[in-house]
């Protein structure tokens, strides 16, 4: 079973996606922002996140370059699910190694959940 820590600030999102990752039979966590999330990861290195990029207190972009220097967690596998969607927002994360990319308007909670299922053995996928 996959160690999963959703960063996500909306309570009903983020209820959503536990729901469905449970399902999955991930052992997933929550954190609501990059603060939390940092706790998490220094009492249990999950073995993938799953992260939004409009974060309360520090934003996605800043969590994920901290996150990619990080001597410890720099190999954790990672995933954006966001509203933003410029090409701009997804370069960056791309620059961050981000493995897949997911915009909220394009892609259904099922949809990520069932993508992210099948691909965090395989190779990057970024969808817009």
């Amino acid at each position: 079973m996959k160690r999963l820590l959703l960063i996500e600030s909306d309570p009903f999102l983020a209820m959503m996606l536990l729901k469905r990752f449970r399902r999955e039979r991930f052992d997933v966590r929550h954190a609501s922002h990059a603060e939390e999330a940092w706790r998490f990861i220094a009492m249990e290195q999950p073995d993938a996140i799953l992260a939004g990029l409009v974060l309360p207190r520090k934003d996605g972009f800043e969590f994920l370059q901290e996150l990619r220097a990080h001597p410890t967690a720099a190999g954790v596998r990672v995933a954006v699910y966001t509203r933003l969607g410029t090409r701009e927002d997804i370069e960056r994360c791309r620059s961050c190694n981000v493995d897949a990319y997911f915009i909220k308007s394009h892609h259904t909670p099922d949809e990520v959940v069932s993508s992210l299922r099948r691909t965090w053995s395989d190779e990057p996928v970024f969808v817009s």
